[in-house]
């Protein structure tokens, strides 16, 4: 059975409401780097590891940070950035989901630098 096409936007789009772990959205998010579903793939929206990892496919070379913020409530940033391009932050519930997003609108824009 051939893999189907990934599409980027349905990925960024799960990601920006996901609040908590998700191992559907693992799975999927799993097929950009490997064009296969694998029955355990990595624990990308739980595990800060697996995205340093998917970073380092995807993005070789790019450089990241991350934080935590509160003020009306708590939210996680984070960025993405290389030598061309230094990638606004992104905003999600956990700092594993913050940085999941980032990493995926860098991959989604690489191609403009």
């Amino acid at each position: 059975m051939a893999a189907r096409p990934i599409d980027i936007d349905y990925l960024i789009n799960r990601v920006k409401l996901t609040k908590t772990a998700d191992r559907e959205l693992d799975g999927e998010i799993d097929a950009l780097v490997n064009n296969v579903n694998e029955q355990y793939p990595p624990r990308y929206t739980s595990s800060f590891d697996a995205v340093l990892w998917l970073i380092s496919e995807i993005l070789p070379g790019w450089k990241w940070s991350c934080t935590n913020w509160s003020s009306n409530g708590f939210e996680s940033r984070a960025r993405l950035f290389c030598s061309k391009f230094d990638f606004k932050w992104s905003k999600a519930s956990t700092p594993e989901l913050a940085l999941l997003l980032a990493t995926l609108i860098a991959y989604q824009n690489r191609k403009e630098l």
